[in-house]
């Protein structure tokens, strides 16, 4: 729409005016959920308030369609790793109808920004992405350096659930050896996958899940 080019700054030079465009979209609400790629794209702009109304824009919009991920997918691989988060944030958002996305997602979880990783951790669990590339990645991220991104794994195993199943070894090395507030997301997650093995960890921790 006209509003998305001005955010865009198609033919505009003038800040003011890419500032107004993306709050009257933010205004809008879930009506104008088909600007949300070029809010995401935005992100990158090197005026920060532009970037923090684009934020707010985002926020009340709320979920793009499935039909916009041809257009967010490929902000996966944006040179400025702002526009790589938020485009995980805005296709996790999604939920189930972006899990045609996982593969995408998955390459993003090896991104070298914490936050891209975090994003698309969050971003696998929200989609329902289960297949075993999703589920090994997030299994892998469970070794991250960054607590945040550790969180974010965990916390996508445990809305996957059964299907987790092959990181139940690991998430119990997170429950024995993290730290607190990796613990507290560890004893549900384990309790959302439910396997035997997810249970005999929890009782070894001696968390014993409730029925």
């Amino acid at each position: 729409g006209a509003l998305a080019r001005l955010v865009r700054g198609d033919g505009v030079h003038a800040s003011l005016v890419r500032d107004w465009a993306a709050f009257a979209l933010g205004r809008i609400g879930p009506g104008a959920a088909e600007a949300v790629p070029d809010l995401v794209a935005t992100r990158a702009d090197a005026n920060p308030g532009l970037r923090l109304q684009c934020r707010h824009a985002l926020r009340r919009i709320g979920p793009a369609a499935p039909s916009e991920l041809p257009r967010l997918e490929p902000l996966l691989s944006h040179e400025a790793w702002r526009v790589r988060a938020e485009a995980a944030r805005a296709i996790g958002a999604i939920g189930p109808g972006a899990v045609s996305a996982a593969t995408s997602l998955v390459r993003a979880a090896n991104d070298e920004q914490d936050g891209v990783r975090a994003a698309a951790a969050e971003a696998l669990g929200r989609s329902g992405a289960s297949d075993a590339d999703s589920v090994a990645a997030l299994r892998d991220l469970l070794g991250d350096d960054v607590l945040r991104v550790r969180i974010a794994a965990i916390e996508a195993l445990g809305r996957l659930g059964p299907a987790s199943a092959p990181a139940v070894e690991a998430l119990a090395e997170r429950l024995a050896r993290g730290g607190y507030g990796e613990k507290m997301r560890v004893r549900p997650a384990l309790e959302a996958i439910g396997t035997p093995a997810a249970r005999d960890a929890l009782a070894a921790a001696g968390a014993a899940p409730r029925e």
